[in-house]
Protein backbone atom coordinates (compact mmCIF):
# COMPACT_ATOMS: atom_id res chain seq x y z
CA UNK A 1 0.00 0.00 0.00
CA UNK A 2 1.04 3.42 -0.79
CA UNK A 3 -0.67 7.09 -0.17
CA UNK A 4 0.73 10.48 -0.44
CA UNK A 5 -0.48 14.11 -0.24
CA UNK A 6 0.73 16.58 -2.57
CA UNK A 7 0.31 20.06 -2.11
CA UNK A 8 0.09 21.18 -6.07
CA UNK A 9 2.57 24.18 -7.34
CA UNK A 10 0.75 27.89 -7.38
CA UNK A 11 -0.42 27.87 -11.03
CA UNK A 12 -1.23 31.67 -10.63
CA UNK A 13 1.70 34.08 -10.04
CA UNK A 14 -0.59 37.04 -11.40
CA UNK A 15 -2.14 40.17 -8.95
CA UNK A 16 -5.64 39.30 -8.96
CA UNK A 17 -6.66 37.85 -5.54
CA UNK A 18 -10.03 36.21 -6.87
CA UNK A 19 -7.84 34.21 -8.97
CA UNK A 20 -4.78 33.25 -6.76
CA UNK A 21 -7.76 32.08 -4.24
CA UNK A 22 -9.30 29.91 -6.83
CA UNK A 23 -6.60 28.40 -8.81
CA UNK A 24 -3.95 28.09 -6.77
CA UNK A 25 -3.24 25.88 -3.08
CA UNK A 26 -4.74 22.71 -4.21
CA UNK A 27 -3.98 18.97 -2.51
CA UNK A 28 -3.49 15.83 -4.20
CA UNK A 29 -4.03 12.65 -2.35
CA UNK A 30 -3.71 9.37 -3.47
CA UNK A 31 -4.10 5.66 -1.93
CA UNK A 32 -2.63 2.93 -4.08
CA UNK A 33 -3.29 -1.06 -2.75
CA UNK A 34 -1.74 -3.90 -4.18
CA UNK A 35 -2.19 -7.19 -2.89
CA UNK A 36 -1.57 -10.80 -3.52
CA UNK A 37 -4.28 -13.35 -3.50
CA UNK A 38 -5.63 -14.93 -0.32
CA UNK A 39 -4.98 -18.35 0.09
CA UNK A 40 -7.62 -21.07 0.36
CA UNK A 41 -8.35 -24.80 0.35
CA UNK A 42 -10.53 -27.04 -1.66
CA UNK A 43 -12.83 -28.51 0.85
CA UNK A 44 -16.04 -30.78 0.96
CA UNK A 45 -18.47 -30.08 3.66
CA UNK A 46 -22.14 -31.39 4.13
CA UNK A 47 -24.30 -32.41 6.17
CA UNK A 48 -21.54 -35.19 7.24
CA UNK A 49 -18.50 -34.08 7.33
CA UNK A 50 -17.10 -30.82 8.81
CA UNK A 51 -14.60 -28.52 6.75
CA UNK A 52 -12.93 -31.54 4.97
CA UNK A 53 -10.00 -31.05 2.47
CA UNK A 54 -10.87 -32.44 -0.97
CA UNK A 55 -8.89 -35.20 -1.93
CA UNK A 56 -6.46 -34.60 -4.75
CA UNK A 57 -7.46 -37.08 -8.09
CA UNK A 58 -4.80 -35.44 -10.58
CA UNK A 59 -2.20 -32.56 -9.98
CA UNK A 60 -2.79 -30.59 -13.00
CA UNK A 61 -5.48 -28.87 -11.17
CA UNK A 62 -4.31 -25.23 -12.10
CA UNK A 63 -5.96 -23.25 -14.79
CA UNK A 64 -3.96 -21.14 -17.40
CA UNK A 65 -5.23 -17.69 -18.48
CA UNK A 66 -6.25 -14.69 -16.98
CA UNK A 67 -8.42 -14.26 -14.18
CA UNK A 68 -11.15 -12.79 -16.71
CA UNK A 69 -10.74 -15.41 -18.67
CA UNK A 70 -11.28 -18.14 -15.64
CA UNK A 71 -13.84 -17.13 -13.89
CA UNK A 72 -16.36 -20.25 -14.93
CA UNK A 73 -13.13 -22.33 -14.30
CA UNK A 74 -10.52 -20.58 -12.11
CA UNK A 75 -9.07 -24.08 -11.24
CA UNK A 76 -10.52 -27.39 -12.11
CA UNK A 77 -12.75 -29.23 -9.91
CA UNK A 78 -12.11 -32.50 -11.79
CA UNK A 79 -9.06 -32.71 -9.89
CA UNK A 80 -10.21 -33.07 -6.59
CA UNK A 81 -12.50 -35.46 -5.11
CA UNK A 82 -14.27 -36.04 -2.24
CA UNK A 83 -13.94 -39.14 0.01
CA UNK A 84 -16.45 -41.12 1.64
CA UNK A 85 -18.55 -39.81 4.29
CA UNK A 86 -17.80 -40.45 7.68
CA UNK A 87 -14.26 -41.39 6.96
CA UNK A 88 -12.03 -40.28 10.16
CA UNK A 89 -9.83 -38.18 10.14
CA UNK A 90 -11.53 -36.41 7.26
CA UNK A 91 -8.70 -34.69 6.07
CA UNK A 92 -8.65 -35.37 2.45
CA UNK A 93 -5.03 -35.16 0.93
CA UNK A 94 -4.81 -31.75 -0.99
CA UNK A 95 -2.85 -29.42 0.96
CA UNK A 96 -3.57 -26.49 3.40
CA UNK A 97 -4.61 -23.27 1.45
CA UNK A 98 -2.29 -23.72 -1.33
CA UNK A 99 -4.04 -21.84 -4.42
CA UNK A 100 -4.04 -18.28 -4.16
CA UNK A 101 -7.34 -16.49 -5.21
CA UNK A 102 -7.60 -13.43 -7.71
CA UNK A 103 -4.76 -10.35 -6.98
CA UNK A 104 -6.34 -6.97 -5.54
CA UNK A 105 -5.49 -3.94 -7.24
CA UNK A 106 -6.97 0.03 -6.14
CA UNK A 107 -6.21 3.42 -7.05
CA UNK A 108 -8.59 5.87 -5.02
CA UNK A 109 -7.69 9.44 -5.89
CA UNK A 110 -8.86 12.86 -3.64
CA UNK A 111 -8.19 16.38 -4.82
CA UNK A 112 -9.03 19.12 -2.33
CA UNK A 113 -8.78 23.16 -1.83
CA UNK A 114 -8.98 24.62 1.69
CA UNK A 115 -10.62 28.40 0.97
CA UNK A 116 -9.91 31.12 3.72
CA UNK A 117 -13.65 33.08 3.31
CA UNK A 118 -12.82 35.10 6.68
CA UNK A 119 -10.48 35.46 9.27
CA UNK A 120 -11.82 32.73 10.86
CA UNK A 121 -14.18 30.78 8.47
CA UNK A 122 -12.36 28.25 5.81
CA UNK A 123 -14.43 26.09 2.82
CA UNK A 124 -13.02 23.37 1.75
CA UNK A 125 -13.35 21.91 -1.83
CA UNK A 126 -12.95 18.33 -2.18
CA UNK A 127 -13.54 15.51 -4.77
CA UNK A 128 -12.60 11.89 -4.29
CA UNK A 129 -12.67 9.25 -6.69
CA UNK A 130 -12.82 5.52 -4.92
CA UNK A 131 -11.09 3.09 -7.50
CA UNK A 132 -10.59 5.26 -9.77
CA UNK A 133 -9.39 3.54 -12.78
CA UNK A 134 -12.43 0.98 -11.89
CA UNK A 135 -10.91 -2.15 -11.47
CA UNK A 136 -12.50 -5.12 -11.17
CA UNK A 137 -11.39 -6.90 -7.83
CA UNK A 138 -12.82 -10.82 -8.17
CA UNK A 139 -13.27 -12.55 -4.88
CA UNK A 140 -12.10 -16.16 -4.25
CA UNK A 141 -13.48 -19.02 -6.35
CA UNK A 142 -16.14 -21.21 -4.31
CA UNK A 143 -13.90 -23.88 -2.75
CA UNK A 144 -16.72 -26.08 -1.19
CA UNK A 145 -16.68 -29.52 -4.22
CA UNK A 146 -20.19 -30.23 -2.68
CA UNK A 147 -22.02 -27.00 -3.38
CA UNK A 148 -24.44 -26.47 -6.29
CA UNK A 149 -26.21 -24.34 -8.17
CA UNK A 150 -29.80 -24.64 -7.48
CA UNK A 151 -30.78 -23.60 -11.00
CA UNK A 152 -28.57 -25.93 -13.65
CA UNK A 153 -27.90 -28.67 -10.38
CA UNK A 154 -24.56 -28.57 -11.49
CA UNK A 155 -21.35 -27.77 -9.33
CA UNK A 156 -19.88 -24.64 -8.36
CA UNK A 157 -16.37 -25.29 -7.19
CA UNK A 158 -13.99 -23.25 -8.98
CA UNK A 159 -16.15 -20.71 -10.31
CA UNK A 160 -16.19 -17.06 -9.50
CA UNK A 161 -19.40 -15.15 -8.83
CA UNK A 162 -18.80 -12.20 -7.03
CA UNK A 163 -16.52 -9.04 -6.65
CA UNK A 164 -14.18 -7.74 -4.30
CA UNK A 165 -14.46 -4.54 -4.66
CA UNK A 166 -17.30 -2.16 -5.71
CA UNK A 167 -17.26 -0.16 -8.96
CA UNK A 168 -15.66 3.62 -9.57
CA UNK A 169 -17.51 6.33 -6.80
CA UNK A 170 -17.18 9.83 -6.91
CA UNK A 171 -18.03 11.59 -4.18
CA UNK A 172 -18.07 16.01 -3.92
CA UNK A 173 -18.16 17.53 -0.73
CA UNK A 174 -18.42 21.45 0.47
CA UNK A 175 -17.78 21.67 4.20
CA UNK A 176 -17.48 24.68 5.84
CA UNK A 177 -15.15 25.26 9.50
CA UNK A 178 -15.58 28.07 11.68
Amino acid sequence: MFSGLYDLPAFYKGDSGAVKRLVNDWELTSIVTLQSGSPFSVICNNSTTWFSRADMAATAWQESGSVESRLNGYFDPAAFSCGAANTLPPYGTSPRNFIVGPAQRNVDIGILKHVPVTEKVRMEIRGEFFNAFNIANFANPQNNMLVVDPATLKPTAGQISTSASGPRVIQLAVKFSF
